[in-house]
């Protein structure tokens, strides 16, 4: 059997933080391999989370103006998101220089430990002004201050292992065993 090839820390990180986020073995349309749009097919790892912030949102739009601003909501649900995935990504970041070594992938259950560490500390301030269609709203957020910078040693970021990487049979029978 052929030796697994070495696989580049970043490759690792992306792959299996795209895989994760949005809960899918594979991260493209299999027929044409278009790339999937996260927002509009794709349930992220952090739906039930989402859920709960769109129902607080929605029942204090409620209470104070009577009617629900969905630009309002889309905003928060957006911050929220965009912040999470960073964390979320740092976090495949901080394992992949051990484990593309060790060619293998943490269960569910510490992905799941991963998600939860990585979901942002926010706090909201919602203004509404009765009698008018003025209303604005301040996002704070915790910054993680022990995020690192990684920096890993690609195996491919030379002209010569980038041809080879054309050269290469698939991985995929060999894959099944490092997939969660």
């Amino acid at each position: 059997m052929a030796k697994f090839p070495e696989i580049c820390p970043y490759a690792y990180a992306y792959v299996f933080w795209r895989k994760s986020l949005i809960n899918k073995e594979h991260f493209y349309d299999e027929n044409s391999l278009r790339k999937i749009n996260i927002s509009e097919e794709a349930s992220l790892i952090i739906e039930d989370h989402l859920d709960y912030f769109s129902e607080q949102i929605v029942s204090l739009q409620m209470k104070n103006q009577h009617c629900i601003d969905t630009r309002i909501l889309f905003w928060i649900i957006k911050k929220i998101v965009i912040q999470f995935s960073g964390n979320f990504f740092n976090a495949w970041l901080e394992i992949a220089g051990k484990r593309s070594k060790e060619i293998s992938t943490p269960s569910w259950n510490e992905v799941n430990k991963m998600r939860d560490r990585s979901f942002p500390n926010v706090a909201l301030k919602y203004n509404f002004v009765e009698n008018s269609s003025s209303s604005s709203i301040e996002y704070h957020y915790l910054e993680n201050e022990e995020v690192l910078a990684y920096k890993y040693v690609c195996p491919y970021q030379h002209e010569s292992a980038k041809r080879n990487i054309y050269t290469m049979k698939s991985y995929k029978n060999q894959l099944k065993h490092i997939v969660f």
